[in-house]
């Protein structure tokens, strides 16, 4: 197929697109579910960068969009009705690995008239149209290690998508991959695949029961744009934890913004996201203004979802982390950890605003109301570090835990009942919310 002939085929899909869109745009009483089956990006592996941006131009599109909102069916979905039905329903991004990479007996070329390459070959184009995806915050990667059968491939497809739109099934179908995170101390920077950054800040808000309840405002930068989301968490004594997710547009950010726990600092990180092997990863640095507790120093946590168990050596990271030991279930290192901090009532608001900073990261026009600036974040992102991330010395898992250990201490030093609140609430939420 030509150049042409692919930049026509583009445009009649994403336009195809369209047409299912708008009417699940019309359907006011049931929740729509939308697949599509090659996304708008896919077609960006198969021609030249130059040729896909052009492209892209002339059909009045942006890469951004495309990756970041156009699988996102909240937008879709919220017809005249509550909101809150809908806060589950966000977009996925879901690659089936071909069987020609670890499946090789049931790669065939009979049954598709148009599939005319080897094995290398399928394997070549597999890997980058996955790399076409870097950056989407909700990737998932089925490969052919645990599903070597078509059959087994779409029971996960099924797990996968059923999880991401909220959707109540069977234990046979329940998505059994959880999250595993990692402390880092340093990394080769040579040996770095490609990668999408963002710059990513979380603040947690004041919540109605601080025992049974976190809620999680998050703003997420790449290139000047923008996305915004608000994450629930609520303990419910039957059914354990439940997540529910909200995109924002900037309007309503800067609204729930005002609700933040002043006892809580906000988290900035440079997240990396990059694949190794079939194996979706996000690396993230945390940047100044560094919590407390990183004392100043370098804090790396790489995650990623897998079945395998927490201690399995599976899945293989990456030989250029230098990775100190696994991090999963450690209250310690949560964000909802960090983030606490037992000297905030000591700081002066003005001394709180000065420390949001100014984003390198921000197309958001000023605030009309100059009375309250001050109180409301930079909406890009996190600012630019004051020296590169790897030029500080990196925080070890024994500085993190007597810095954990001093600030419990001192809390129960100051107010036994505030140390108790805040033990009973890290073990809630020893495990963050799904914070791609």
């Amino acid at each position: 197929m030509g150049k042409s002939e692919r930049v026509r085929d583009n445009y009649t899909e994403s336009k195809i697109d369209d047409v299912f869109f708008h009417q699940a745009e019309l359907e006011q009483k049931k929740r729509v579910l939308i697949i599509c089956d090659r996304g708008a990006m896919d077609p960006s592996a198969y021609i030249d960068a130059e040729l896909w941006h052009k492209m892209l131009k002339e059909i009045g599109l942006e890469q951004f969009n495309m990756r970041e909102n156009r699988y996102d069916q909240a937008p879709y979905l919220n017809i005249r009705i509550s909101r809150r039905n809908f806060d589950q329903n966000y977009a996925a991004v879901v690659h089936l690995v071909t069987a020609a990479d670890g499946a090789e007996k049931y790669y065939t070329q009979a049954n598709n008239k148009t599939r005319s390459e080897g094995i290398q070959a399928a394997m070549e184009m597999d890997k980058i149209t996955r790399t076409a995806w870097l950056g989407h915050p909700y990737v998932d990667v089925i490969d052919n290690v645990e599903t070597p059968t078509f059959e087994d491939k779409i029971r996960r497809l099924i797990e996968v998508i059923s999880d991401r739109a909220g959707v109540e099934v069977s234990d046979r179908l329940k998505l059994n991959s959880k999250k595993r995170k990692w402390l880092v101390l340093d990394y080769d920077e040579s040996a770095f695949p490609k990668f999408e950054e963002f710059e990513v800040k979380h603040d947690y808000l004041m919540a109605e029961n601080r025992g049974m309840q976190q809620v999680r405002l998050r703003s997420r930068c790449q290139n000047n744009r923008t996305t915004y989301t608000l994450t629930t968490r609520t303990a419910a004594p039957t059914k354990g934890m439940i997540e529910t997710r909200m995109q924002l547009s900037m309007k309503d950010y800067q609204s729930y913004y005002r609700l933040k726990d002043k006892q809580r600092q906000t988290i900035h990180k440079l997240r990396k996201c990059f694949s190794h092997g079939t194996q979706y990863f996000n690396l993230d640095i945390y940047v100044d203004p560094l919590p407390p507790a990183c004392l100043g120093k370098r804090l790396m946590i790489l995650e990623t979802y897998t079945t395998k168990p927490v201690g399995d050596p599976e899945p293989e990271l990456p030989p250029w982390l230098k990775v100190e030991k696994e991090i999963t279930g450690d209250s310690d290192f949560s964000m909802y950890s960090l983030s606490y901090n037992s000297r905030a009532a000591a700081v002066p608001p003005t001394a709180t605003a000065a420390a949001a900073g100014v984003s390198s990261c921000s197309s958001s026009p000023p605030l009309s109301n100059a009375s309250s600036a001050s109180a409301l974040p930079s909406l890009g992102g996190v600012p630019s570090p004051s020296s590169p991330p790897l030029k500080k010395a990196p925080l070890s898992y024994a500085d993190l835990k007597a810095e954990m250990r001093r600030e419990r201490g001192a809390a129960q030093n100051s107010s036994p009942d505030e140390e108790r609140t805040q033990k009973s609430e890290e073990l809630m939420f020893n495990e963050d919310a799904d914070d791609a």
